[in-house]
């Protein structure tokens, strides 16, 4: 009776743990599509411009947009700004990416940034960059831009604690083992 007891525990803690462990796959913005505008105040450049090529596009391996200062490029969870023309930038310009929706977890939020970086930049801090649900806005204003200039982040994001068809399929398989061996032990008696 121990051995019955001791097998079906631990086919089903093998089971349970699994379940409990298993987290999101790894999510990520490549493939997804994103939109970019900006929004100056009213000097040459200025007012509300989609940034070029176009609004939207789908981030990839290269820089997905540039706003004629500087190209935007987004990885899986990440945000640079490399400097195209040194500028000096004067009040209210703000740069804005919305849609941010991660590829196999689209429940996941932004709930920070980390590891910021601003080099060659004068002017831009940590606390320039705001976060929302699915998008962040760059507040650029009173920024000098010089040669070689690079902004980078990485995205912080909160994911949904569901798990992966895989763990949820191992997780059924441990439960169907539990009532194969059950039921056995039983028809044997």
């Amino acid at each position: 009776m121990i051995k019955k007891l001791a097998l079906a525990a631990s086919v089903l803690g093998a089971a349970l743990g699994t379940f409990a462990l298993a987290g999101p796959a790894q999510a990520s913005l490549i493939g997804q599509t994103v939109n970019c505008f900006q929004l100056g105040d009213g000097t040459p450049g200025g007012g509300f411009l989609p940034c070029r090529p176009r609004g939207s596009a789908i981030v990839g391996p290269v820089a997905e947009f540039h706003t004629g200062e500087f190209s935007i490029d987004l990885g899986a969870e990440s945000v640079t700004l490399r400097e195209l023309v040194p500028a000096n930038f004067g009040s209210t310009f703000f740069l804005t990416l919305t849609d941010l929706v991660w590829s196999n977890d689209p429940t996941a939020t932004i709930t920070g940034i980390a590891n910021f970086s601003a080099s060659g930049v004068t002017g831009m801090e940590e606390s320039d960059v705001s976060v929302f649900d699915n998008a962040i806005v760059l507040n650029y204003t009173n920024t000098r831009w010089s040669s070689g200039s690079i902004v980078s982040f990485d995205l912080v994001t909160s994911h949904s604690q569901l798990p992966e068809p895989a763990s949820l399929a191992l997780f059924g398989l441990g439960l169907l083992g539990l009532g194969v061996a059950i039921r056995r032990r039983a028809q044997r008696r």
